[in-house]
């Protein structure tokens, strides 16, 4: 993928595209602590078809992280999709993809702007369990605590973190997942590695997650949807109840309860991955977003 630059909203950008700018452009957001140069794989087998963009979030990759040192705030995303949006397409609604995080981006950005979008592949985005409203105060008495010691995470060689990669997405590839940390890692002083991505991200938020909050984005879409989930899924781990015995069982009833919002979606499950599917089979889905897009 080509490296592209960008200044929107007061930070500098890294965008990374595929593909003739002629074509209609398709937009990859990629979701927590990934990179758009991670869609590399995917982007090989839509560039004759589409203009792939996809964008490092800010904070993320080799894009500027924010100057604000009170951390992240979801809505600021939604405010530089935005802006991408109608850089590369001012007038003709786009073609999208979300993974995870990004599937969250994407939901919100087509509820405040329904005709931008033409249709949307929504890869496990669904957003994260709904908290009681009762421990608000509590959350943000933690934000309080904790926002001035952000995590930061090292490792000590790239394979090492590439190994880590393999043991959380056990169908990843050797070579693919030494490629994937190259790009999610950078040398310290020490040589050590560390992740590109603004510790700032992993402070607690200040606000509770509430999905009744969400779900009226959601309502106001108005392009075709595919809701795509992977065969080993862990969605579960932030939807529902951790401590549930059923928590399979009850994640598959709020992943329907959640896209019943949508007012036209479909659903198609992919075998033999996992969460990340654009790491696992990268050619596969390329296939279902062409096939789903190409109906529209």
């Amino acid at each position: 993928m080509e490296k592209k630059d960008l200044t929107i909203n007061n930070l500098k950008f890294t965008l990374w595209t595929a593909g003739n700018p002629s074509s209609p452009p398709l937009f990859l957001i990629h979701g927590f602590a990934d990179s758009g140069a991670n869609f590399h794989w995917v982007s090989d087998h839509l560039k004759e078809h589409y203009y792939c963009i996809a964008p490092d979030l800010r904070g993320h990759g080799l894009s500027e992280a924010s100057k604000s040192p009170l951390g992240y705030f979801f809505y600021e995303y939604v405010a530089d999709l935005y802006e991408m949006i109608n850089h590369f397409s001012p007038e003709k609604p786009v073609f999208i993809v979300g993974h995870s995080m990004g599937g969250n981006i994407v939901s919100l950005y087509g509820g405040a702007c329904p005709e931008r979008i033409k249709a949307f592949v929504n890869i496990e985005g669904l957003g994260i369990k709904s908290r009681p409203l009762d421990k608000a105060p509590q959350n943000f008495s933690h934000w309080l605590q904790k926002k001035m010691n952000p995590a930061r995470l090292n490792y000590k060689t790239l394979e090492s973190f590439s190994n880590h990669l393999q043991k959380r997405n056990p169908l990843l590839p050797e070579e693919r997942a030494l490629l994937i940390a190259k790009n999610l890692l950078r040398q310290n002083d020490d040589n050590s590695w560390s992740l590109r991505v603004d510790p700032l991200h992993f402070l607690p938020n200040p606000y509770i997650y509430r999905f009744e909050n969400v779900a009226p984005f959601f309502e106001k879409h108005q392009g075709n949807i595919l809701f795509i989930q992977s065969e080993h899924t862990n969605m579960a781990d932030w939807i529902v109840d951790n401590t549930s015995e059923e928590k399979q069982k009850e994640l598959s009833k709020e992943v329907l309860k959640r896209l019943n919002h949508y007012p036209n979606y479909q659903i198609k499950n992919m075998d033999n991955c996992g969460h990340m599917i654009h790491y696992d089979k990268p050619q596969e889905l390329a296939e279902e977003i062409f096939s789903f897009f190409k109906e529209v």
